[in-house]
C-alpha cells in the first residue's frame, strides 16, 4: 500500500510542469496575454526612465554579437558580409541613440542657448525626454523581439540586410553621420562648458550612472 502511495504521489510530482517548462511556455504564449503586453508596456517605460543610454548601447552590442554568430554559424556567411549584415540589421537602433546623445549634449540647459524664454525651454525639456526616451523603448522593444521570438530570429534573414540599401537606410546613414559629427563637435562648440559637456557624455554612456 505505501509503495503504491510513493508511486502515485512521484507519478503527480512527475506530471507537474517544471518552473523551467512554465517559462518556456510563457515565452511561446506571451503575444496572446493581456497582462503581459500591460506589464511589459510600463516595465519598458520604467526601465526607459531609469537607465541610460550606455545601458541600452550595451543591449544593442549584445544583440549584435547574437547576430555574428547568426550570420557566421547558422547562415555561413563570410565575415565581411557578417559584418555588413550586424550593421545593418542594427542601424536604426544606432541611428536613434546618436540621435539621443546628440539630443542630451546640445539640449541640456546648464549650457545649451542661453538666452531663451522659460517656453522655448520648456519645449526644449520636452523635446530632450521624448528624444531620449522614445530610442530606449525602441531597443528595449527590438531586445523583446530577439530574445522571446530567438529561433525566428536565429533562421529568418531581414529583407533589409538581403535587398540593396533602402531610402531608409541610406537616411538612417546620413542621420548617423550629422548625429556622431555634432557629437564630436560638441566639446569644441562648447568649449567654455567642456566640464558640464564631458559630465552629460559620462552620465549618459557609462551603463551604472543610473
Amino acid at each position: 500500500m505505501r509503495y503504491m502511495q510513493r508511486t502515485q504521489i512521484s507519478t503527480v510530482v512527475a506530471d507537474q510542469p517544471s518552473f523551467a517548462d512554465r517559462l518556456r511556455a510563457i515565452a511561446h504564449a506571451h503575444d496572446d496575454i493581456p497582462a503581459f503586453h500591460a506589464g511589459y508596456l510600463v516595465a519598458t517605460f520604467m526601465a526607459a526612465a531609469l537607465f541610460n543610454l550606455g545601458f541600452f548601447l550595451l543591449l544593442i552590442l549584445v544583440h549584435m554579437g547574437l547576430d555574428v554568430l547568426k550570420y557566421r554559424n547558422v547562415h555561413r556567411y563570410s565575415p565581411g558580409r557578417t559584418a555588413w549584415a550586424v550593421f545593418f540589421e542594427s542601424l536604426f537602433d544606432i541611428t536613434l541613440l546618436s540621435t539621443s546623445l546628440m539630443l542630451s549634449l546640445y539640449l541640456n540647459r546648464t549650457y545649451g542657448i542661453p538666452a531663451v524664454s522659460g517656453v522655448i525651454r520648456s519645449g526644449m525639456t520636452l523635446l530632450l525626454a521624448f528624444g531620449t526616451m522614445a530610442p530606449k523603448m525602441r531597443v528595449l522593444e527590438d531586445v523583446d523581439m530577439t530574445f522571446f521570438h530567438m529561433h525566428r530570429h536565429l533562421y529568418s534573414i531581414p529583407k533589409s540586410v538581403r535587398s540593396p540599401l533602402t531610402w531608409g537606410q541610406k537616411i538612417c546613414l546620413c542621420m548617423l553621420g550629422v548625429s556622431l559629427y555634432f557629437i564630436f563637435l560638441a566639446p569644441f562648440i562648447f568649449h567654455h562648458q567642456l566640464s558640464a559637456v564631458l559630465w552629460v557624455l559620462e552620465y549618459q554612456l557609462i551603463p551604472w550612472r543610473l
